[in-house]
C-alpha cells in the first residue's frame, strides 16, 4: 500500500522521474487521511511508471486534499477503482500535462456529497475516456472537467455522465482545447 497524506493534519508528496517504477500489489492513495486536512501530491514526469495498484483514491478523507500530476509519457495502471474526491468535503485533482492515452479503469470524479473532484488537461495532452466518465456521480458532489492549451479529450461514443440528480458537473472547454 503507498499512501501519500495519509493521517490528520499530514502532508506528503512523492515526485518521480527519469524511468522511476514503482509497483504496488494493493492500493494507491493520496490524500486519504481518516481526519480531516490531509494533504498529498503525487507528481510522476519523464517516463515515470506507477504500475500494478488495485485501486486508486485521490482526496478521499474528510477534508483531505489529493493532487496526482502525470506528466510527459508517465501511466499509471489501476486494475479495479479510481476514485477522485471520495469523501465529504475532500478535493481530488488529476492533471495530465503532454500526456497521451487512457486509463484501464474509467475514473468516478465526485462520488461523494460534498465532494469536489476535477480533472485538469494542458499542453499537447491527448486523453481517451477509457468507457465512461463520471462528473459529480452523486446528489451534493462536484465533477469537473477543464481542457485548456491544446489538449484534447476524446469521448467514445459521447459518453459523458455529468451532473447526476442533485449534482453538479462542469465542463470547461477553452483556449484551442478539443472536445
Amino acid at each position: 500500500v503507498v499512501s501519500v497524506g495519509k493521517d490528520t493534519s499530514s502532508v506528503g508528496s512523492i515526485v518521480m522521474s527519469n524511468n522511476t517504477v514503482i509497483a504496488v500489489t494493493n492500493n494507491y492513495g493520496i490524500g486519504i487521511g481518516s481526519g480531516e486536512k490531509s494533504n498529498g501530491y503525487v507528481e510522476l514526469n519523464d517516463n515515470a511508471r506507477l504500475l500494478d495498484g488495485n485501486k486508486l483514491t485521490v482526496g478521499s478523507g474528510v477534508s483531505s486534499f489529493g493532487h496526482l500530476v502525470l506528466k510527459d509519457n508517465s501511466l499509471i495502471d489501476v486494475k479495479s477503482d479510481f476514485v477522485v474526491g471520495g469523501a465529504a468535503g475532500a478535493t481530488g485533482i488529476v492533471e495530465l500535462c503532454n500526456y497521451t492515452g487512457s486509463f484501464n479503469e474509467s475514473p468516478v470524479y465526485g462520488n461523494i456529497a460534498g465532494s469536489l473532484a476535477v480533472l485538469r488537461l494542458s499542453g499537447t495532452t491527448d486523453y481517451t475516456v477509457p468507457a465512461q466518465i463520471n462528473l459529480g456521480a452523486v446528489a451534493g458532489a462536484t465533477g469537473m472537467i477543464e481542457a485548456k492549451g491544446g489538449a484534447t479529450l476524446r469521448l467514445p461514443h459521447g459518453y459523458l455522465i455529468h451532473g447526476v440528480v442533485g449534482a453538479t458537473g462542469i465542463v470547461s472547454v477553452c483556449e484551442n482545447a478539443k472536445l
